[in-house]
Formats: structure tokens, C-alpha cells, sequence
């Protein structure tokens, strides 16, 4: 599972991201959990490990 959250956000806490993956962590899940240098948006280094991610995944 990938789990992606900017640092800025003001809409939903970064702390709120973090302990959601704890918590699937927990559970047994495997989460890779990623932060980004933005607000509640997407930025291009996003877009790039979404594109891998799914690669990695589809292939």
C-alpha cells in the first residue's frame, strides 16, 4: 500500500497520514509511506513515484 501526504497540508494534518499508516502498518499491512515538500496537492516527484509505484505493480 502506498500512502502519500505533503508536509504543508493544511486541509488534513500530516500527523493524521502518519498515524493511518502506523495503523495499517499494525494490522499487518505493508505501507510504504512517502512525504512530500507541499500543501494538499500533487507535485511532479509525486506523480513520479505514483508512476513507479503502479508500474512496479501492473508488470
Amino acid at each position: 500500500m502506498e500512502v502519500q501526504h505533503g508536509n504543508f497540508d493544511p486541509i488534513v494534518p500530516e500527523s493524521l497520514g502518519r498515524s493511518g499508516a502506523d495503523r495499517l502498518k499494525a494490522m499487518g499491512y505493508a505501507v510504504n509511506y512517502r512525504q512530500y515538500p507541499m500543501a494538499h496537492a500533487l507535485c511532479p516527484q509525486q506523480i513520479n513515484d505514483i508512476g513507479k509505484w503502479l508500474s512496479t505493480r501492473l508488470s
